[in-house]
């Protein structure tokens, strides 16, 4: 019997439901905490070496664990079903956070924060980006909102509208991870986008391929009259290749990694001294 019974406890089934079990009730505690923050990844001309903006990104600030990127709680965040919340959250926060650099004198840039479909679907979601920019005082040609291709929309037609609606208001939208789903030129035929964001994946790994997947997509967004950045960014080869391909912006580890908002407004104040390209280091 005590085997039987020992056999169960160390089931590896029981072991996972028990850490995901600790892992929500974690999670409720840290929202109650305000142990979410966000960091902010600089953007970057890539010819000028200027900063033109951060893309915000959620991070947990852990009791035990120290700071923890998405990947290791995201979906139990959606499991919860607290997603939809935190993303609000998030754009509030971004505005205000922008608002006070301003405030500051240091940035008067563009943030980006990335939105889920079911936040995009929800009842009252141009009323909610409205009143965030009311209340915050960000102008919205300063906020980015960005959608993925691989995005599950249920209604279509809906989630077209309310994008328009939102660019109606003067935010800009952003097709994140273009040419990873299946979904792309229809996304781009039939939603108001501004930039495309090309995926680290091609990036990262440059050989012939994805060269000319990277070159076919900034003309793609050349002749669309889309703004371009590449993801994922760590070496100078990389953003020389960028640069000689006509891609204009770039995010990445070569620039900078995610910064929290205090060394984000340290790192804003040394990139008023604009260097060109080969300028730039870790």
């Amino acid at each position: 019997m005590s085997d039987l019974l020992d056999g169960a406890y160390n089931d590896p089934r029981r072991e996972i439901a028990r850490k995901e079990g600790i892992l929500k009730k974690e999670i409720k505690a840290a929202i109650e905490g305000k142990q979410f923050v966000l960091h902010y990844q600089p953007q970057i001309e890539i010819a000028s070496g200027r900063l033109v903006g951060a893309e915000a990104l959620l991070r947990w600030k852990h009791p035990s664990l120290g700071t923890l990127a998405p990947g290791s709680f995201i979906s139990a965040v959606e499991e919860i079903g607290i997603i939809n919340s935190i993303g609000q959250w998030a754009i509030h926060e971004a505005c205000r956070q922008a608002v006070f650099w301003q405030a500051q004198g240091h940035i008067d840039t563009t943030t980006s924060v990335n939105v889920s479909a079911g936040l995009i679907s929800q009842r009252g979601f141009v009323e909610q980006i409205r009143n965030t920019l009311t209340e915050t005082g960000l102008q919205p040609e300063l906020l980015e909102l960005e959608i993925t291709e691989s995005m599950l929309v249920e209604d279509f037609d809906l989630f077209k509208e309310t994008l328009n609606l939102v660019r109606n208001l003067g935010v800009q939208i952003a097709l994140d991870d273009f040419g990873t789903g299946f979904s792309s030129l229809m996304y781009l035929s039939q939603f108001p986008i501004d930039t495309l964001k090309i995926d680290q994946h091609f990036v990262r790994n440059l050989g012939q391929r994805n060269r000319l997947i990277i070159q076919s997509v900034i003309e793609l967004a050349q002749k669309l009259h889309l703004r371009t950045i590449a993801e994922g960014v760590e070496t100078l080869n990389h953003a020389e290749f960028l640069l000689g391909a006509g891609c204009q912006l770039a995010q990445g580890y070569y620039f900078s990694s995610p910064l929290s908002p205090e060394a984000y407004a340290k790192y804003a104040i040394k990139a008023s001294e604009t260097k060109p390209l080969r300028g730039h280091r870790h």
